[in-house]
């Protein structure tokens, strides 16, 4: 079972850490295809201060779909053990062409809850 189906069967950030670092620590080259490398992996996260996800649709927000919690999430966590620093968490808006914008995690969250999990009209639409 995937973490964020057990969250209540762990304690500690460092499950989804190391869970994620050994998930997306392997390696890629013309002579190494897939070798698992966790060294690398967290060289590359070292300097990371920002974790950017980019959203182009209005039908799929940061609530909406478990790959984004799922990867953001588990970066932003892993980036943390590796640096001892949280992230920033940006969304690339792009869902508007020619109105591109960034926005903060927390604003994300916000519009979408507020367009969807806390909107009577589209709680309606949906049942």
């Amino acid at each position: 079972m995937g973490l964020n189906e057990s969250g209540d069967r762990y304690d500690s950030d460092s499950t989804i850490a190391n869970r994620y670092i050994s998930n997306m620590g392997a390696v890629y080259t013309e002579n190494r295809w897939g070798n698992f490398n966790e060294g690398v992996f967290k060289a590359g996260l070292l300097n990371t201060d920002v974790v950017l996800h980019s959203r182009t649709s209005n039908t799929v927000g940061p609530l909406f779909l478990d790959h984004i919690y799922e990867f953001m999430g588990g970066l932003s966590t892993a980036v943390k053990k590796v640096t001892g620093k949280d992230p920033q968490g940006l969304f690339a808006d792009m869902r508007n062409l020619g109105q591109n914008r960034i926005v903060d995690l927390k604003e994300a969250i916000w519009t979408e809850a507020r367009s969807t999990l806390l909107n009577p009209g589209y709680i309606a639409s949906t049942s």
